[in-house]
């Protein structure tokens, strides 16, 4: 995310990120866990998120194909988890408590 696409002000208020915790927070259609910025979402039947750390260079996409009742909540334990294996003790966030 680089403000390419968008105007100055509306990237600007897509990265002004109002906190939903210690490493979260949440952005005009955009999401911050830790370093990592994106969306998630769902349709019926099909769930996902897509996220990039913009520091590191890396981009995490995770689509699965089961709505599930709390939807946010796996889609954002599943980027935790695939962070903790790609970057080992680097990610504030592990240890901490999600609601």
């Amino acid at each position: 995310m680089d403000g390419k696409l968008v105007s100055p002000g509306l990237y600007q208020q897509q990265m002004t990120f109002t906190p939903l915790g210690p490493f979260a927070g949440y952005g005009l259609g955009t999401e911050r866990l830790g370093d990592f910025i994106g969306h998630n979402g769902w349709i019926p039947g099909f769930t996902g998120i897509a996220t990039r750390d913009p520091t590191r260079g890396v981009t995490i996409a995770v689509q699965f194909n089961k709505s599930v009742d709390e939807q946010y909540q796996v889609n954002n334990v599943i980027l935790l988890e695939l962070t903790n294996v790609l970057f080992p003790g680097e990610m504030p966030w592990w240890g901490a408590e999600f609601p």
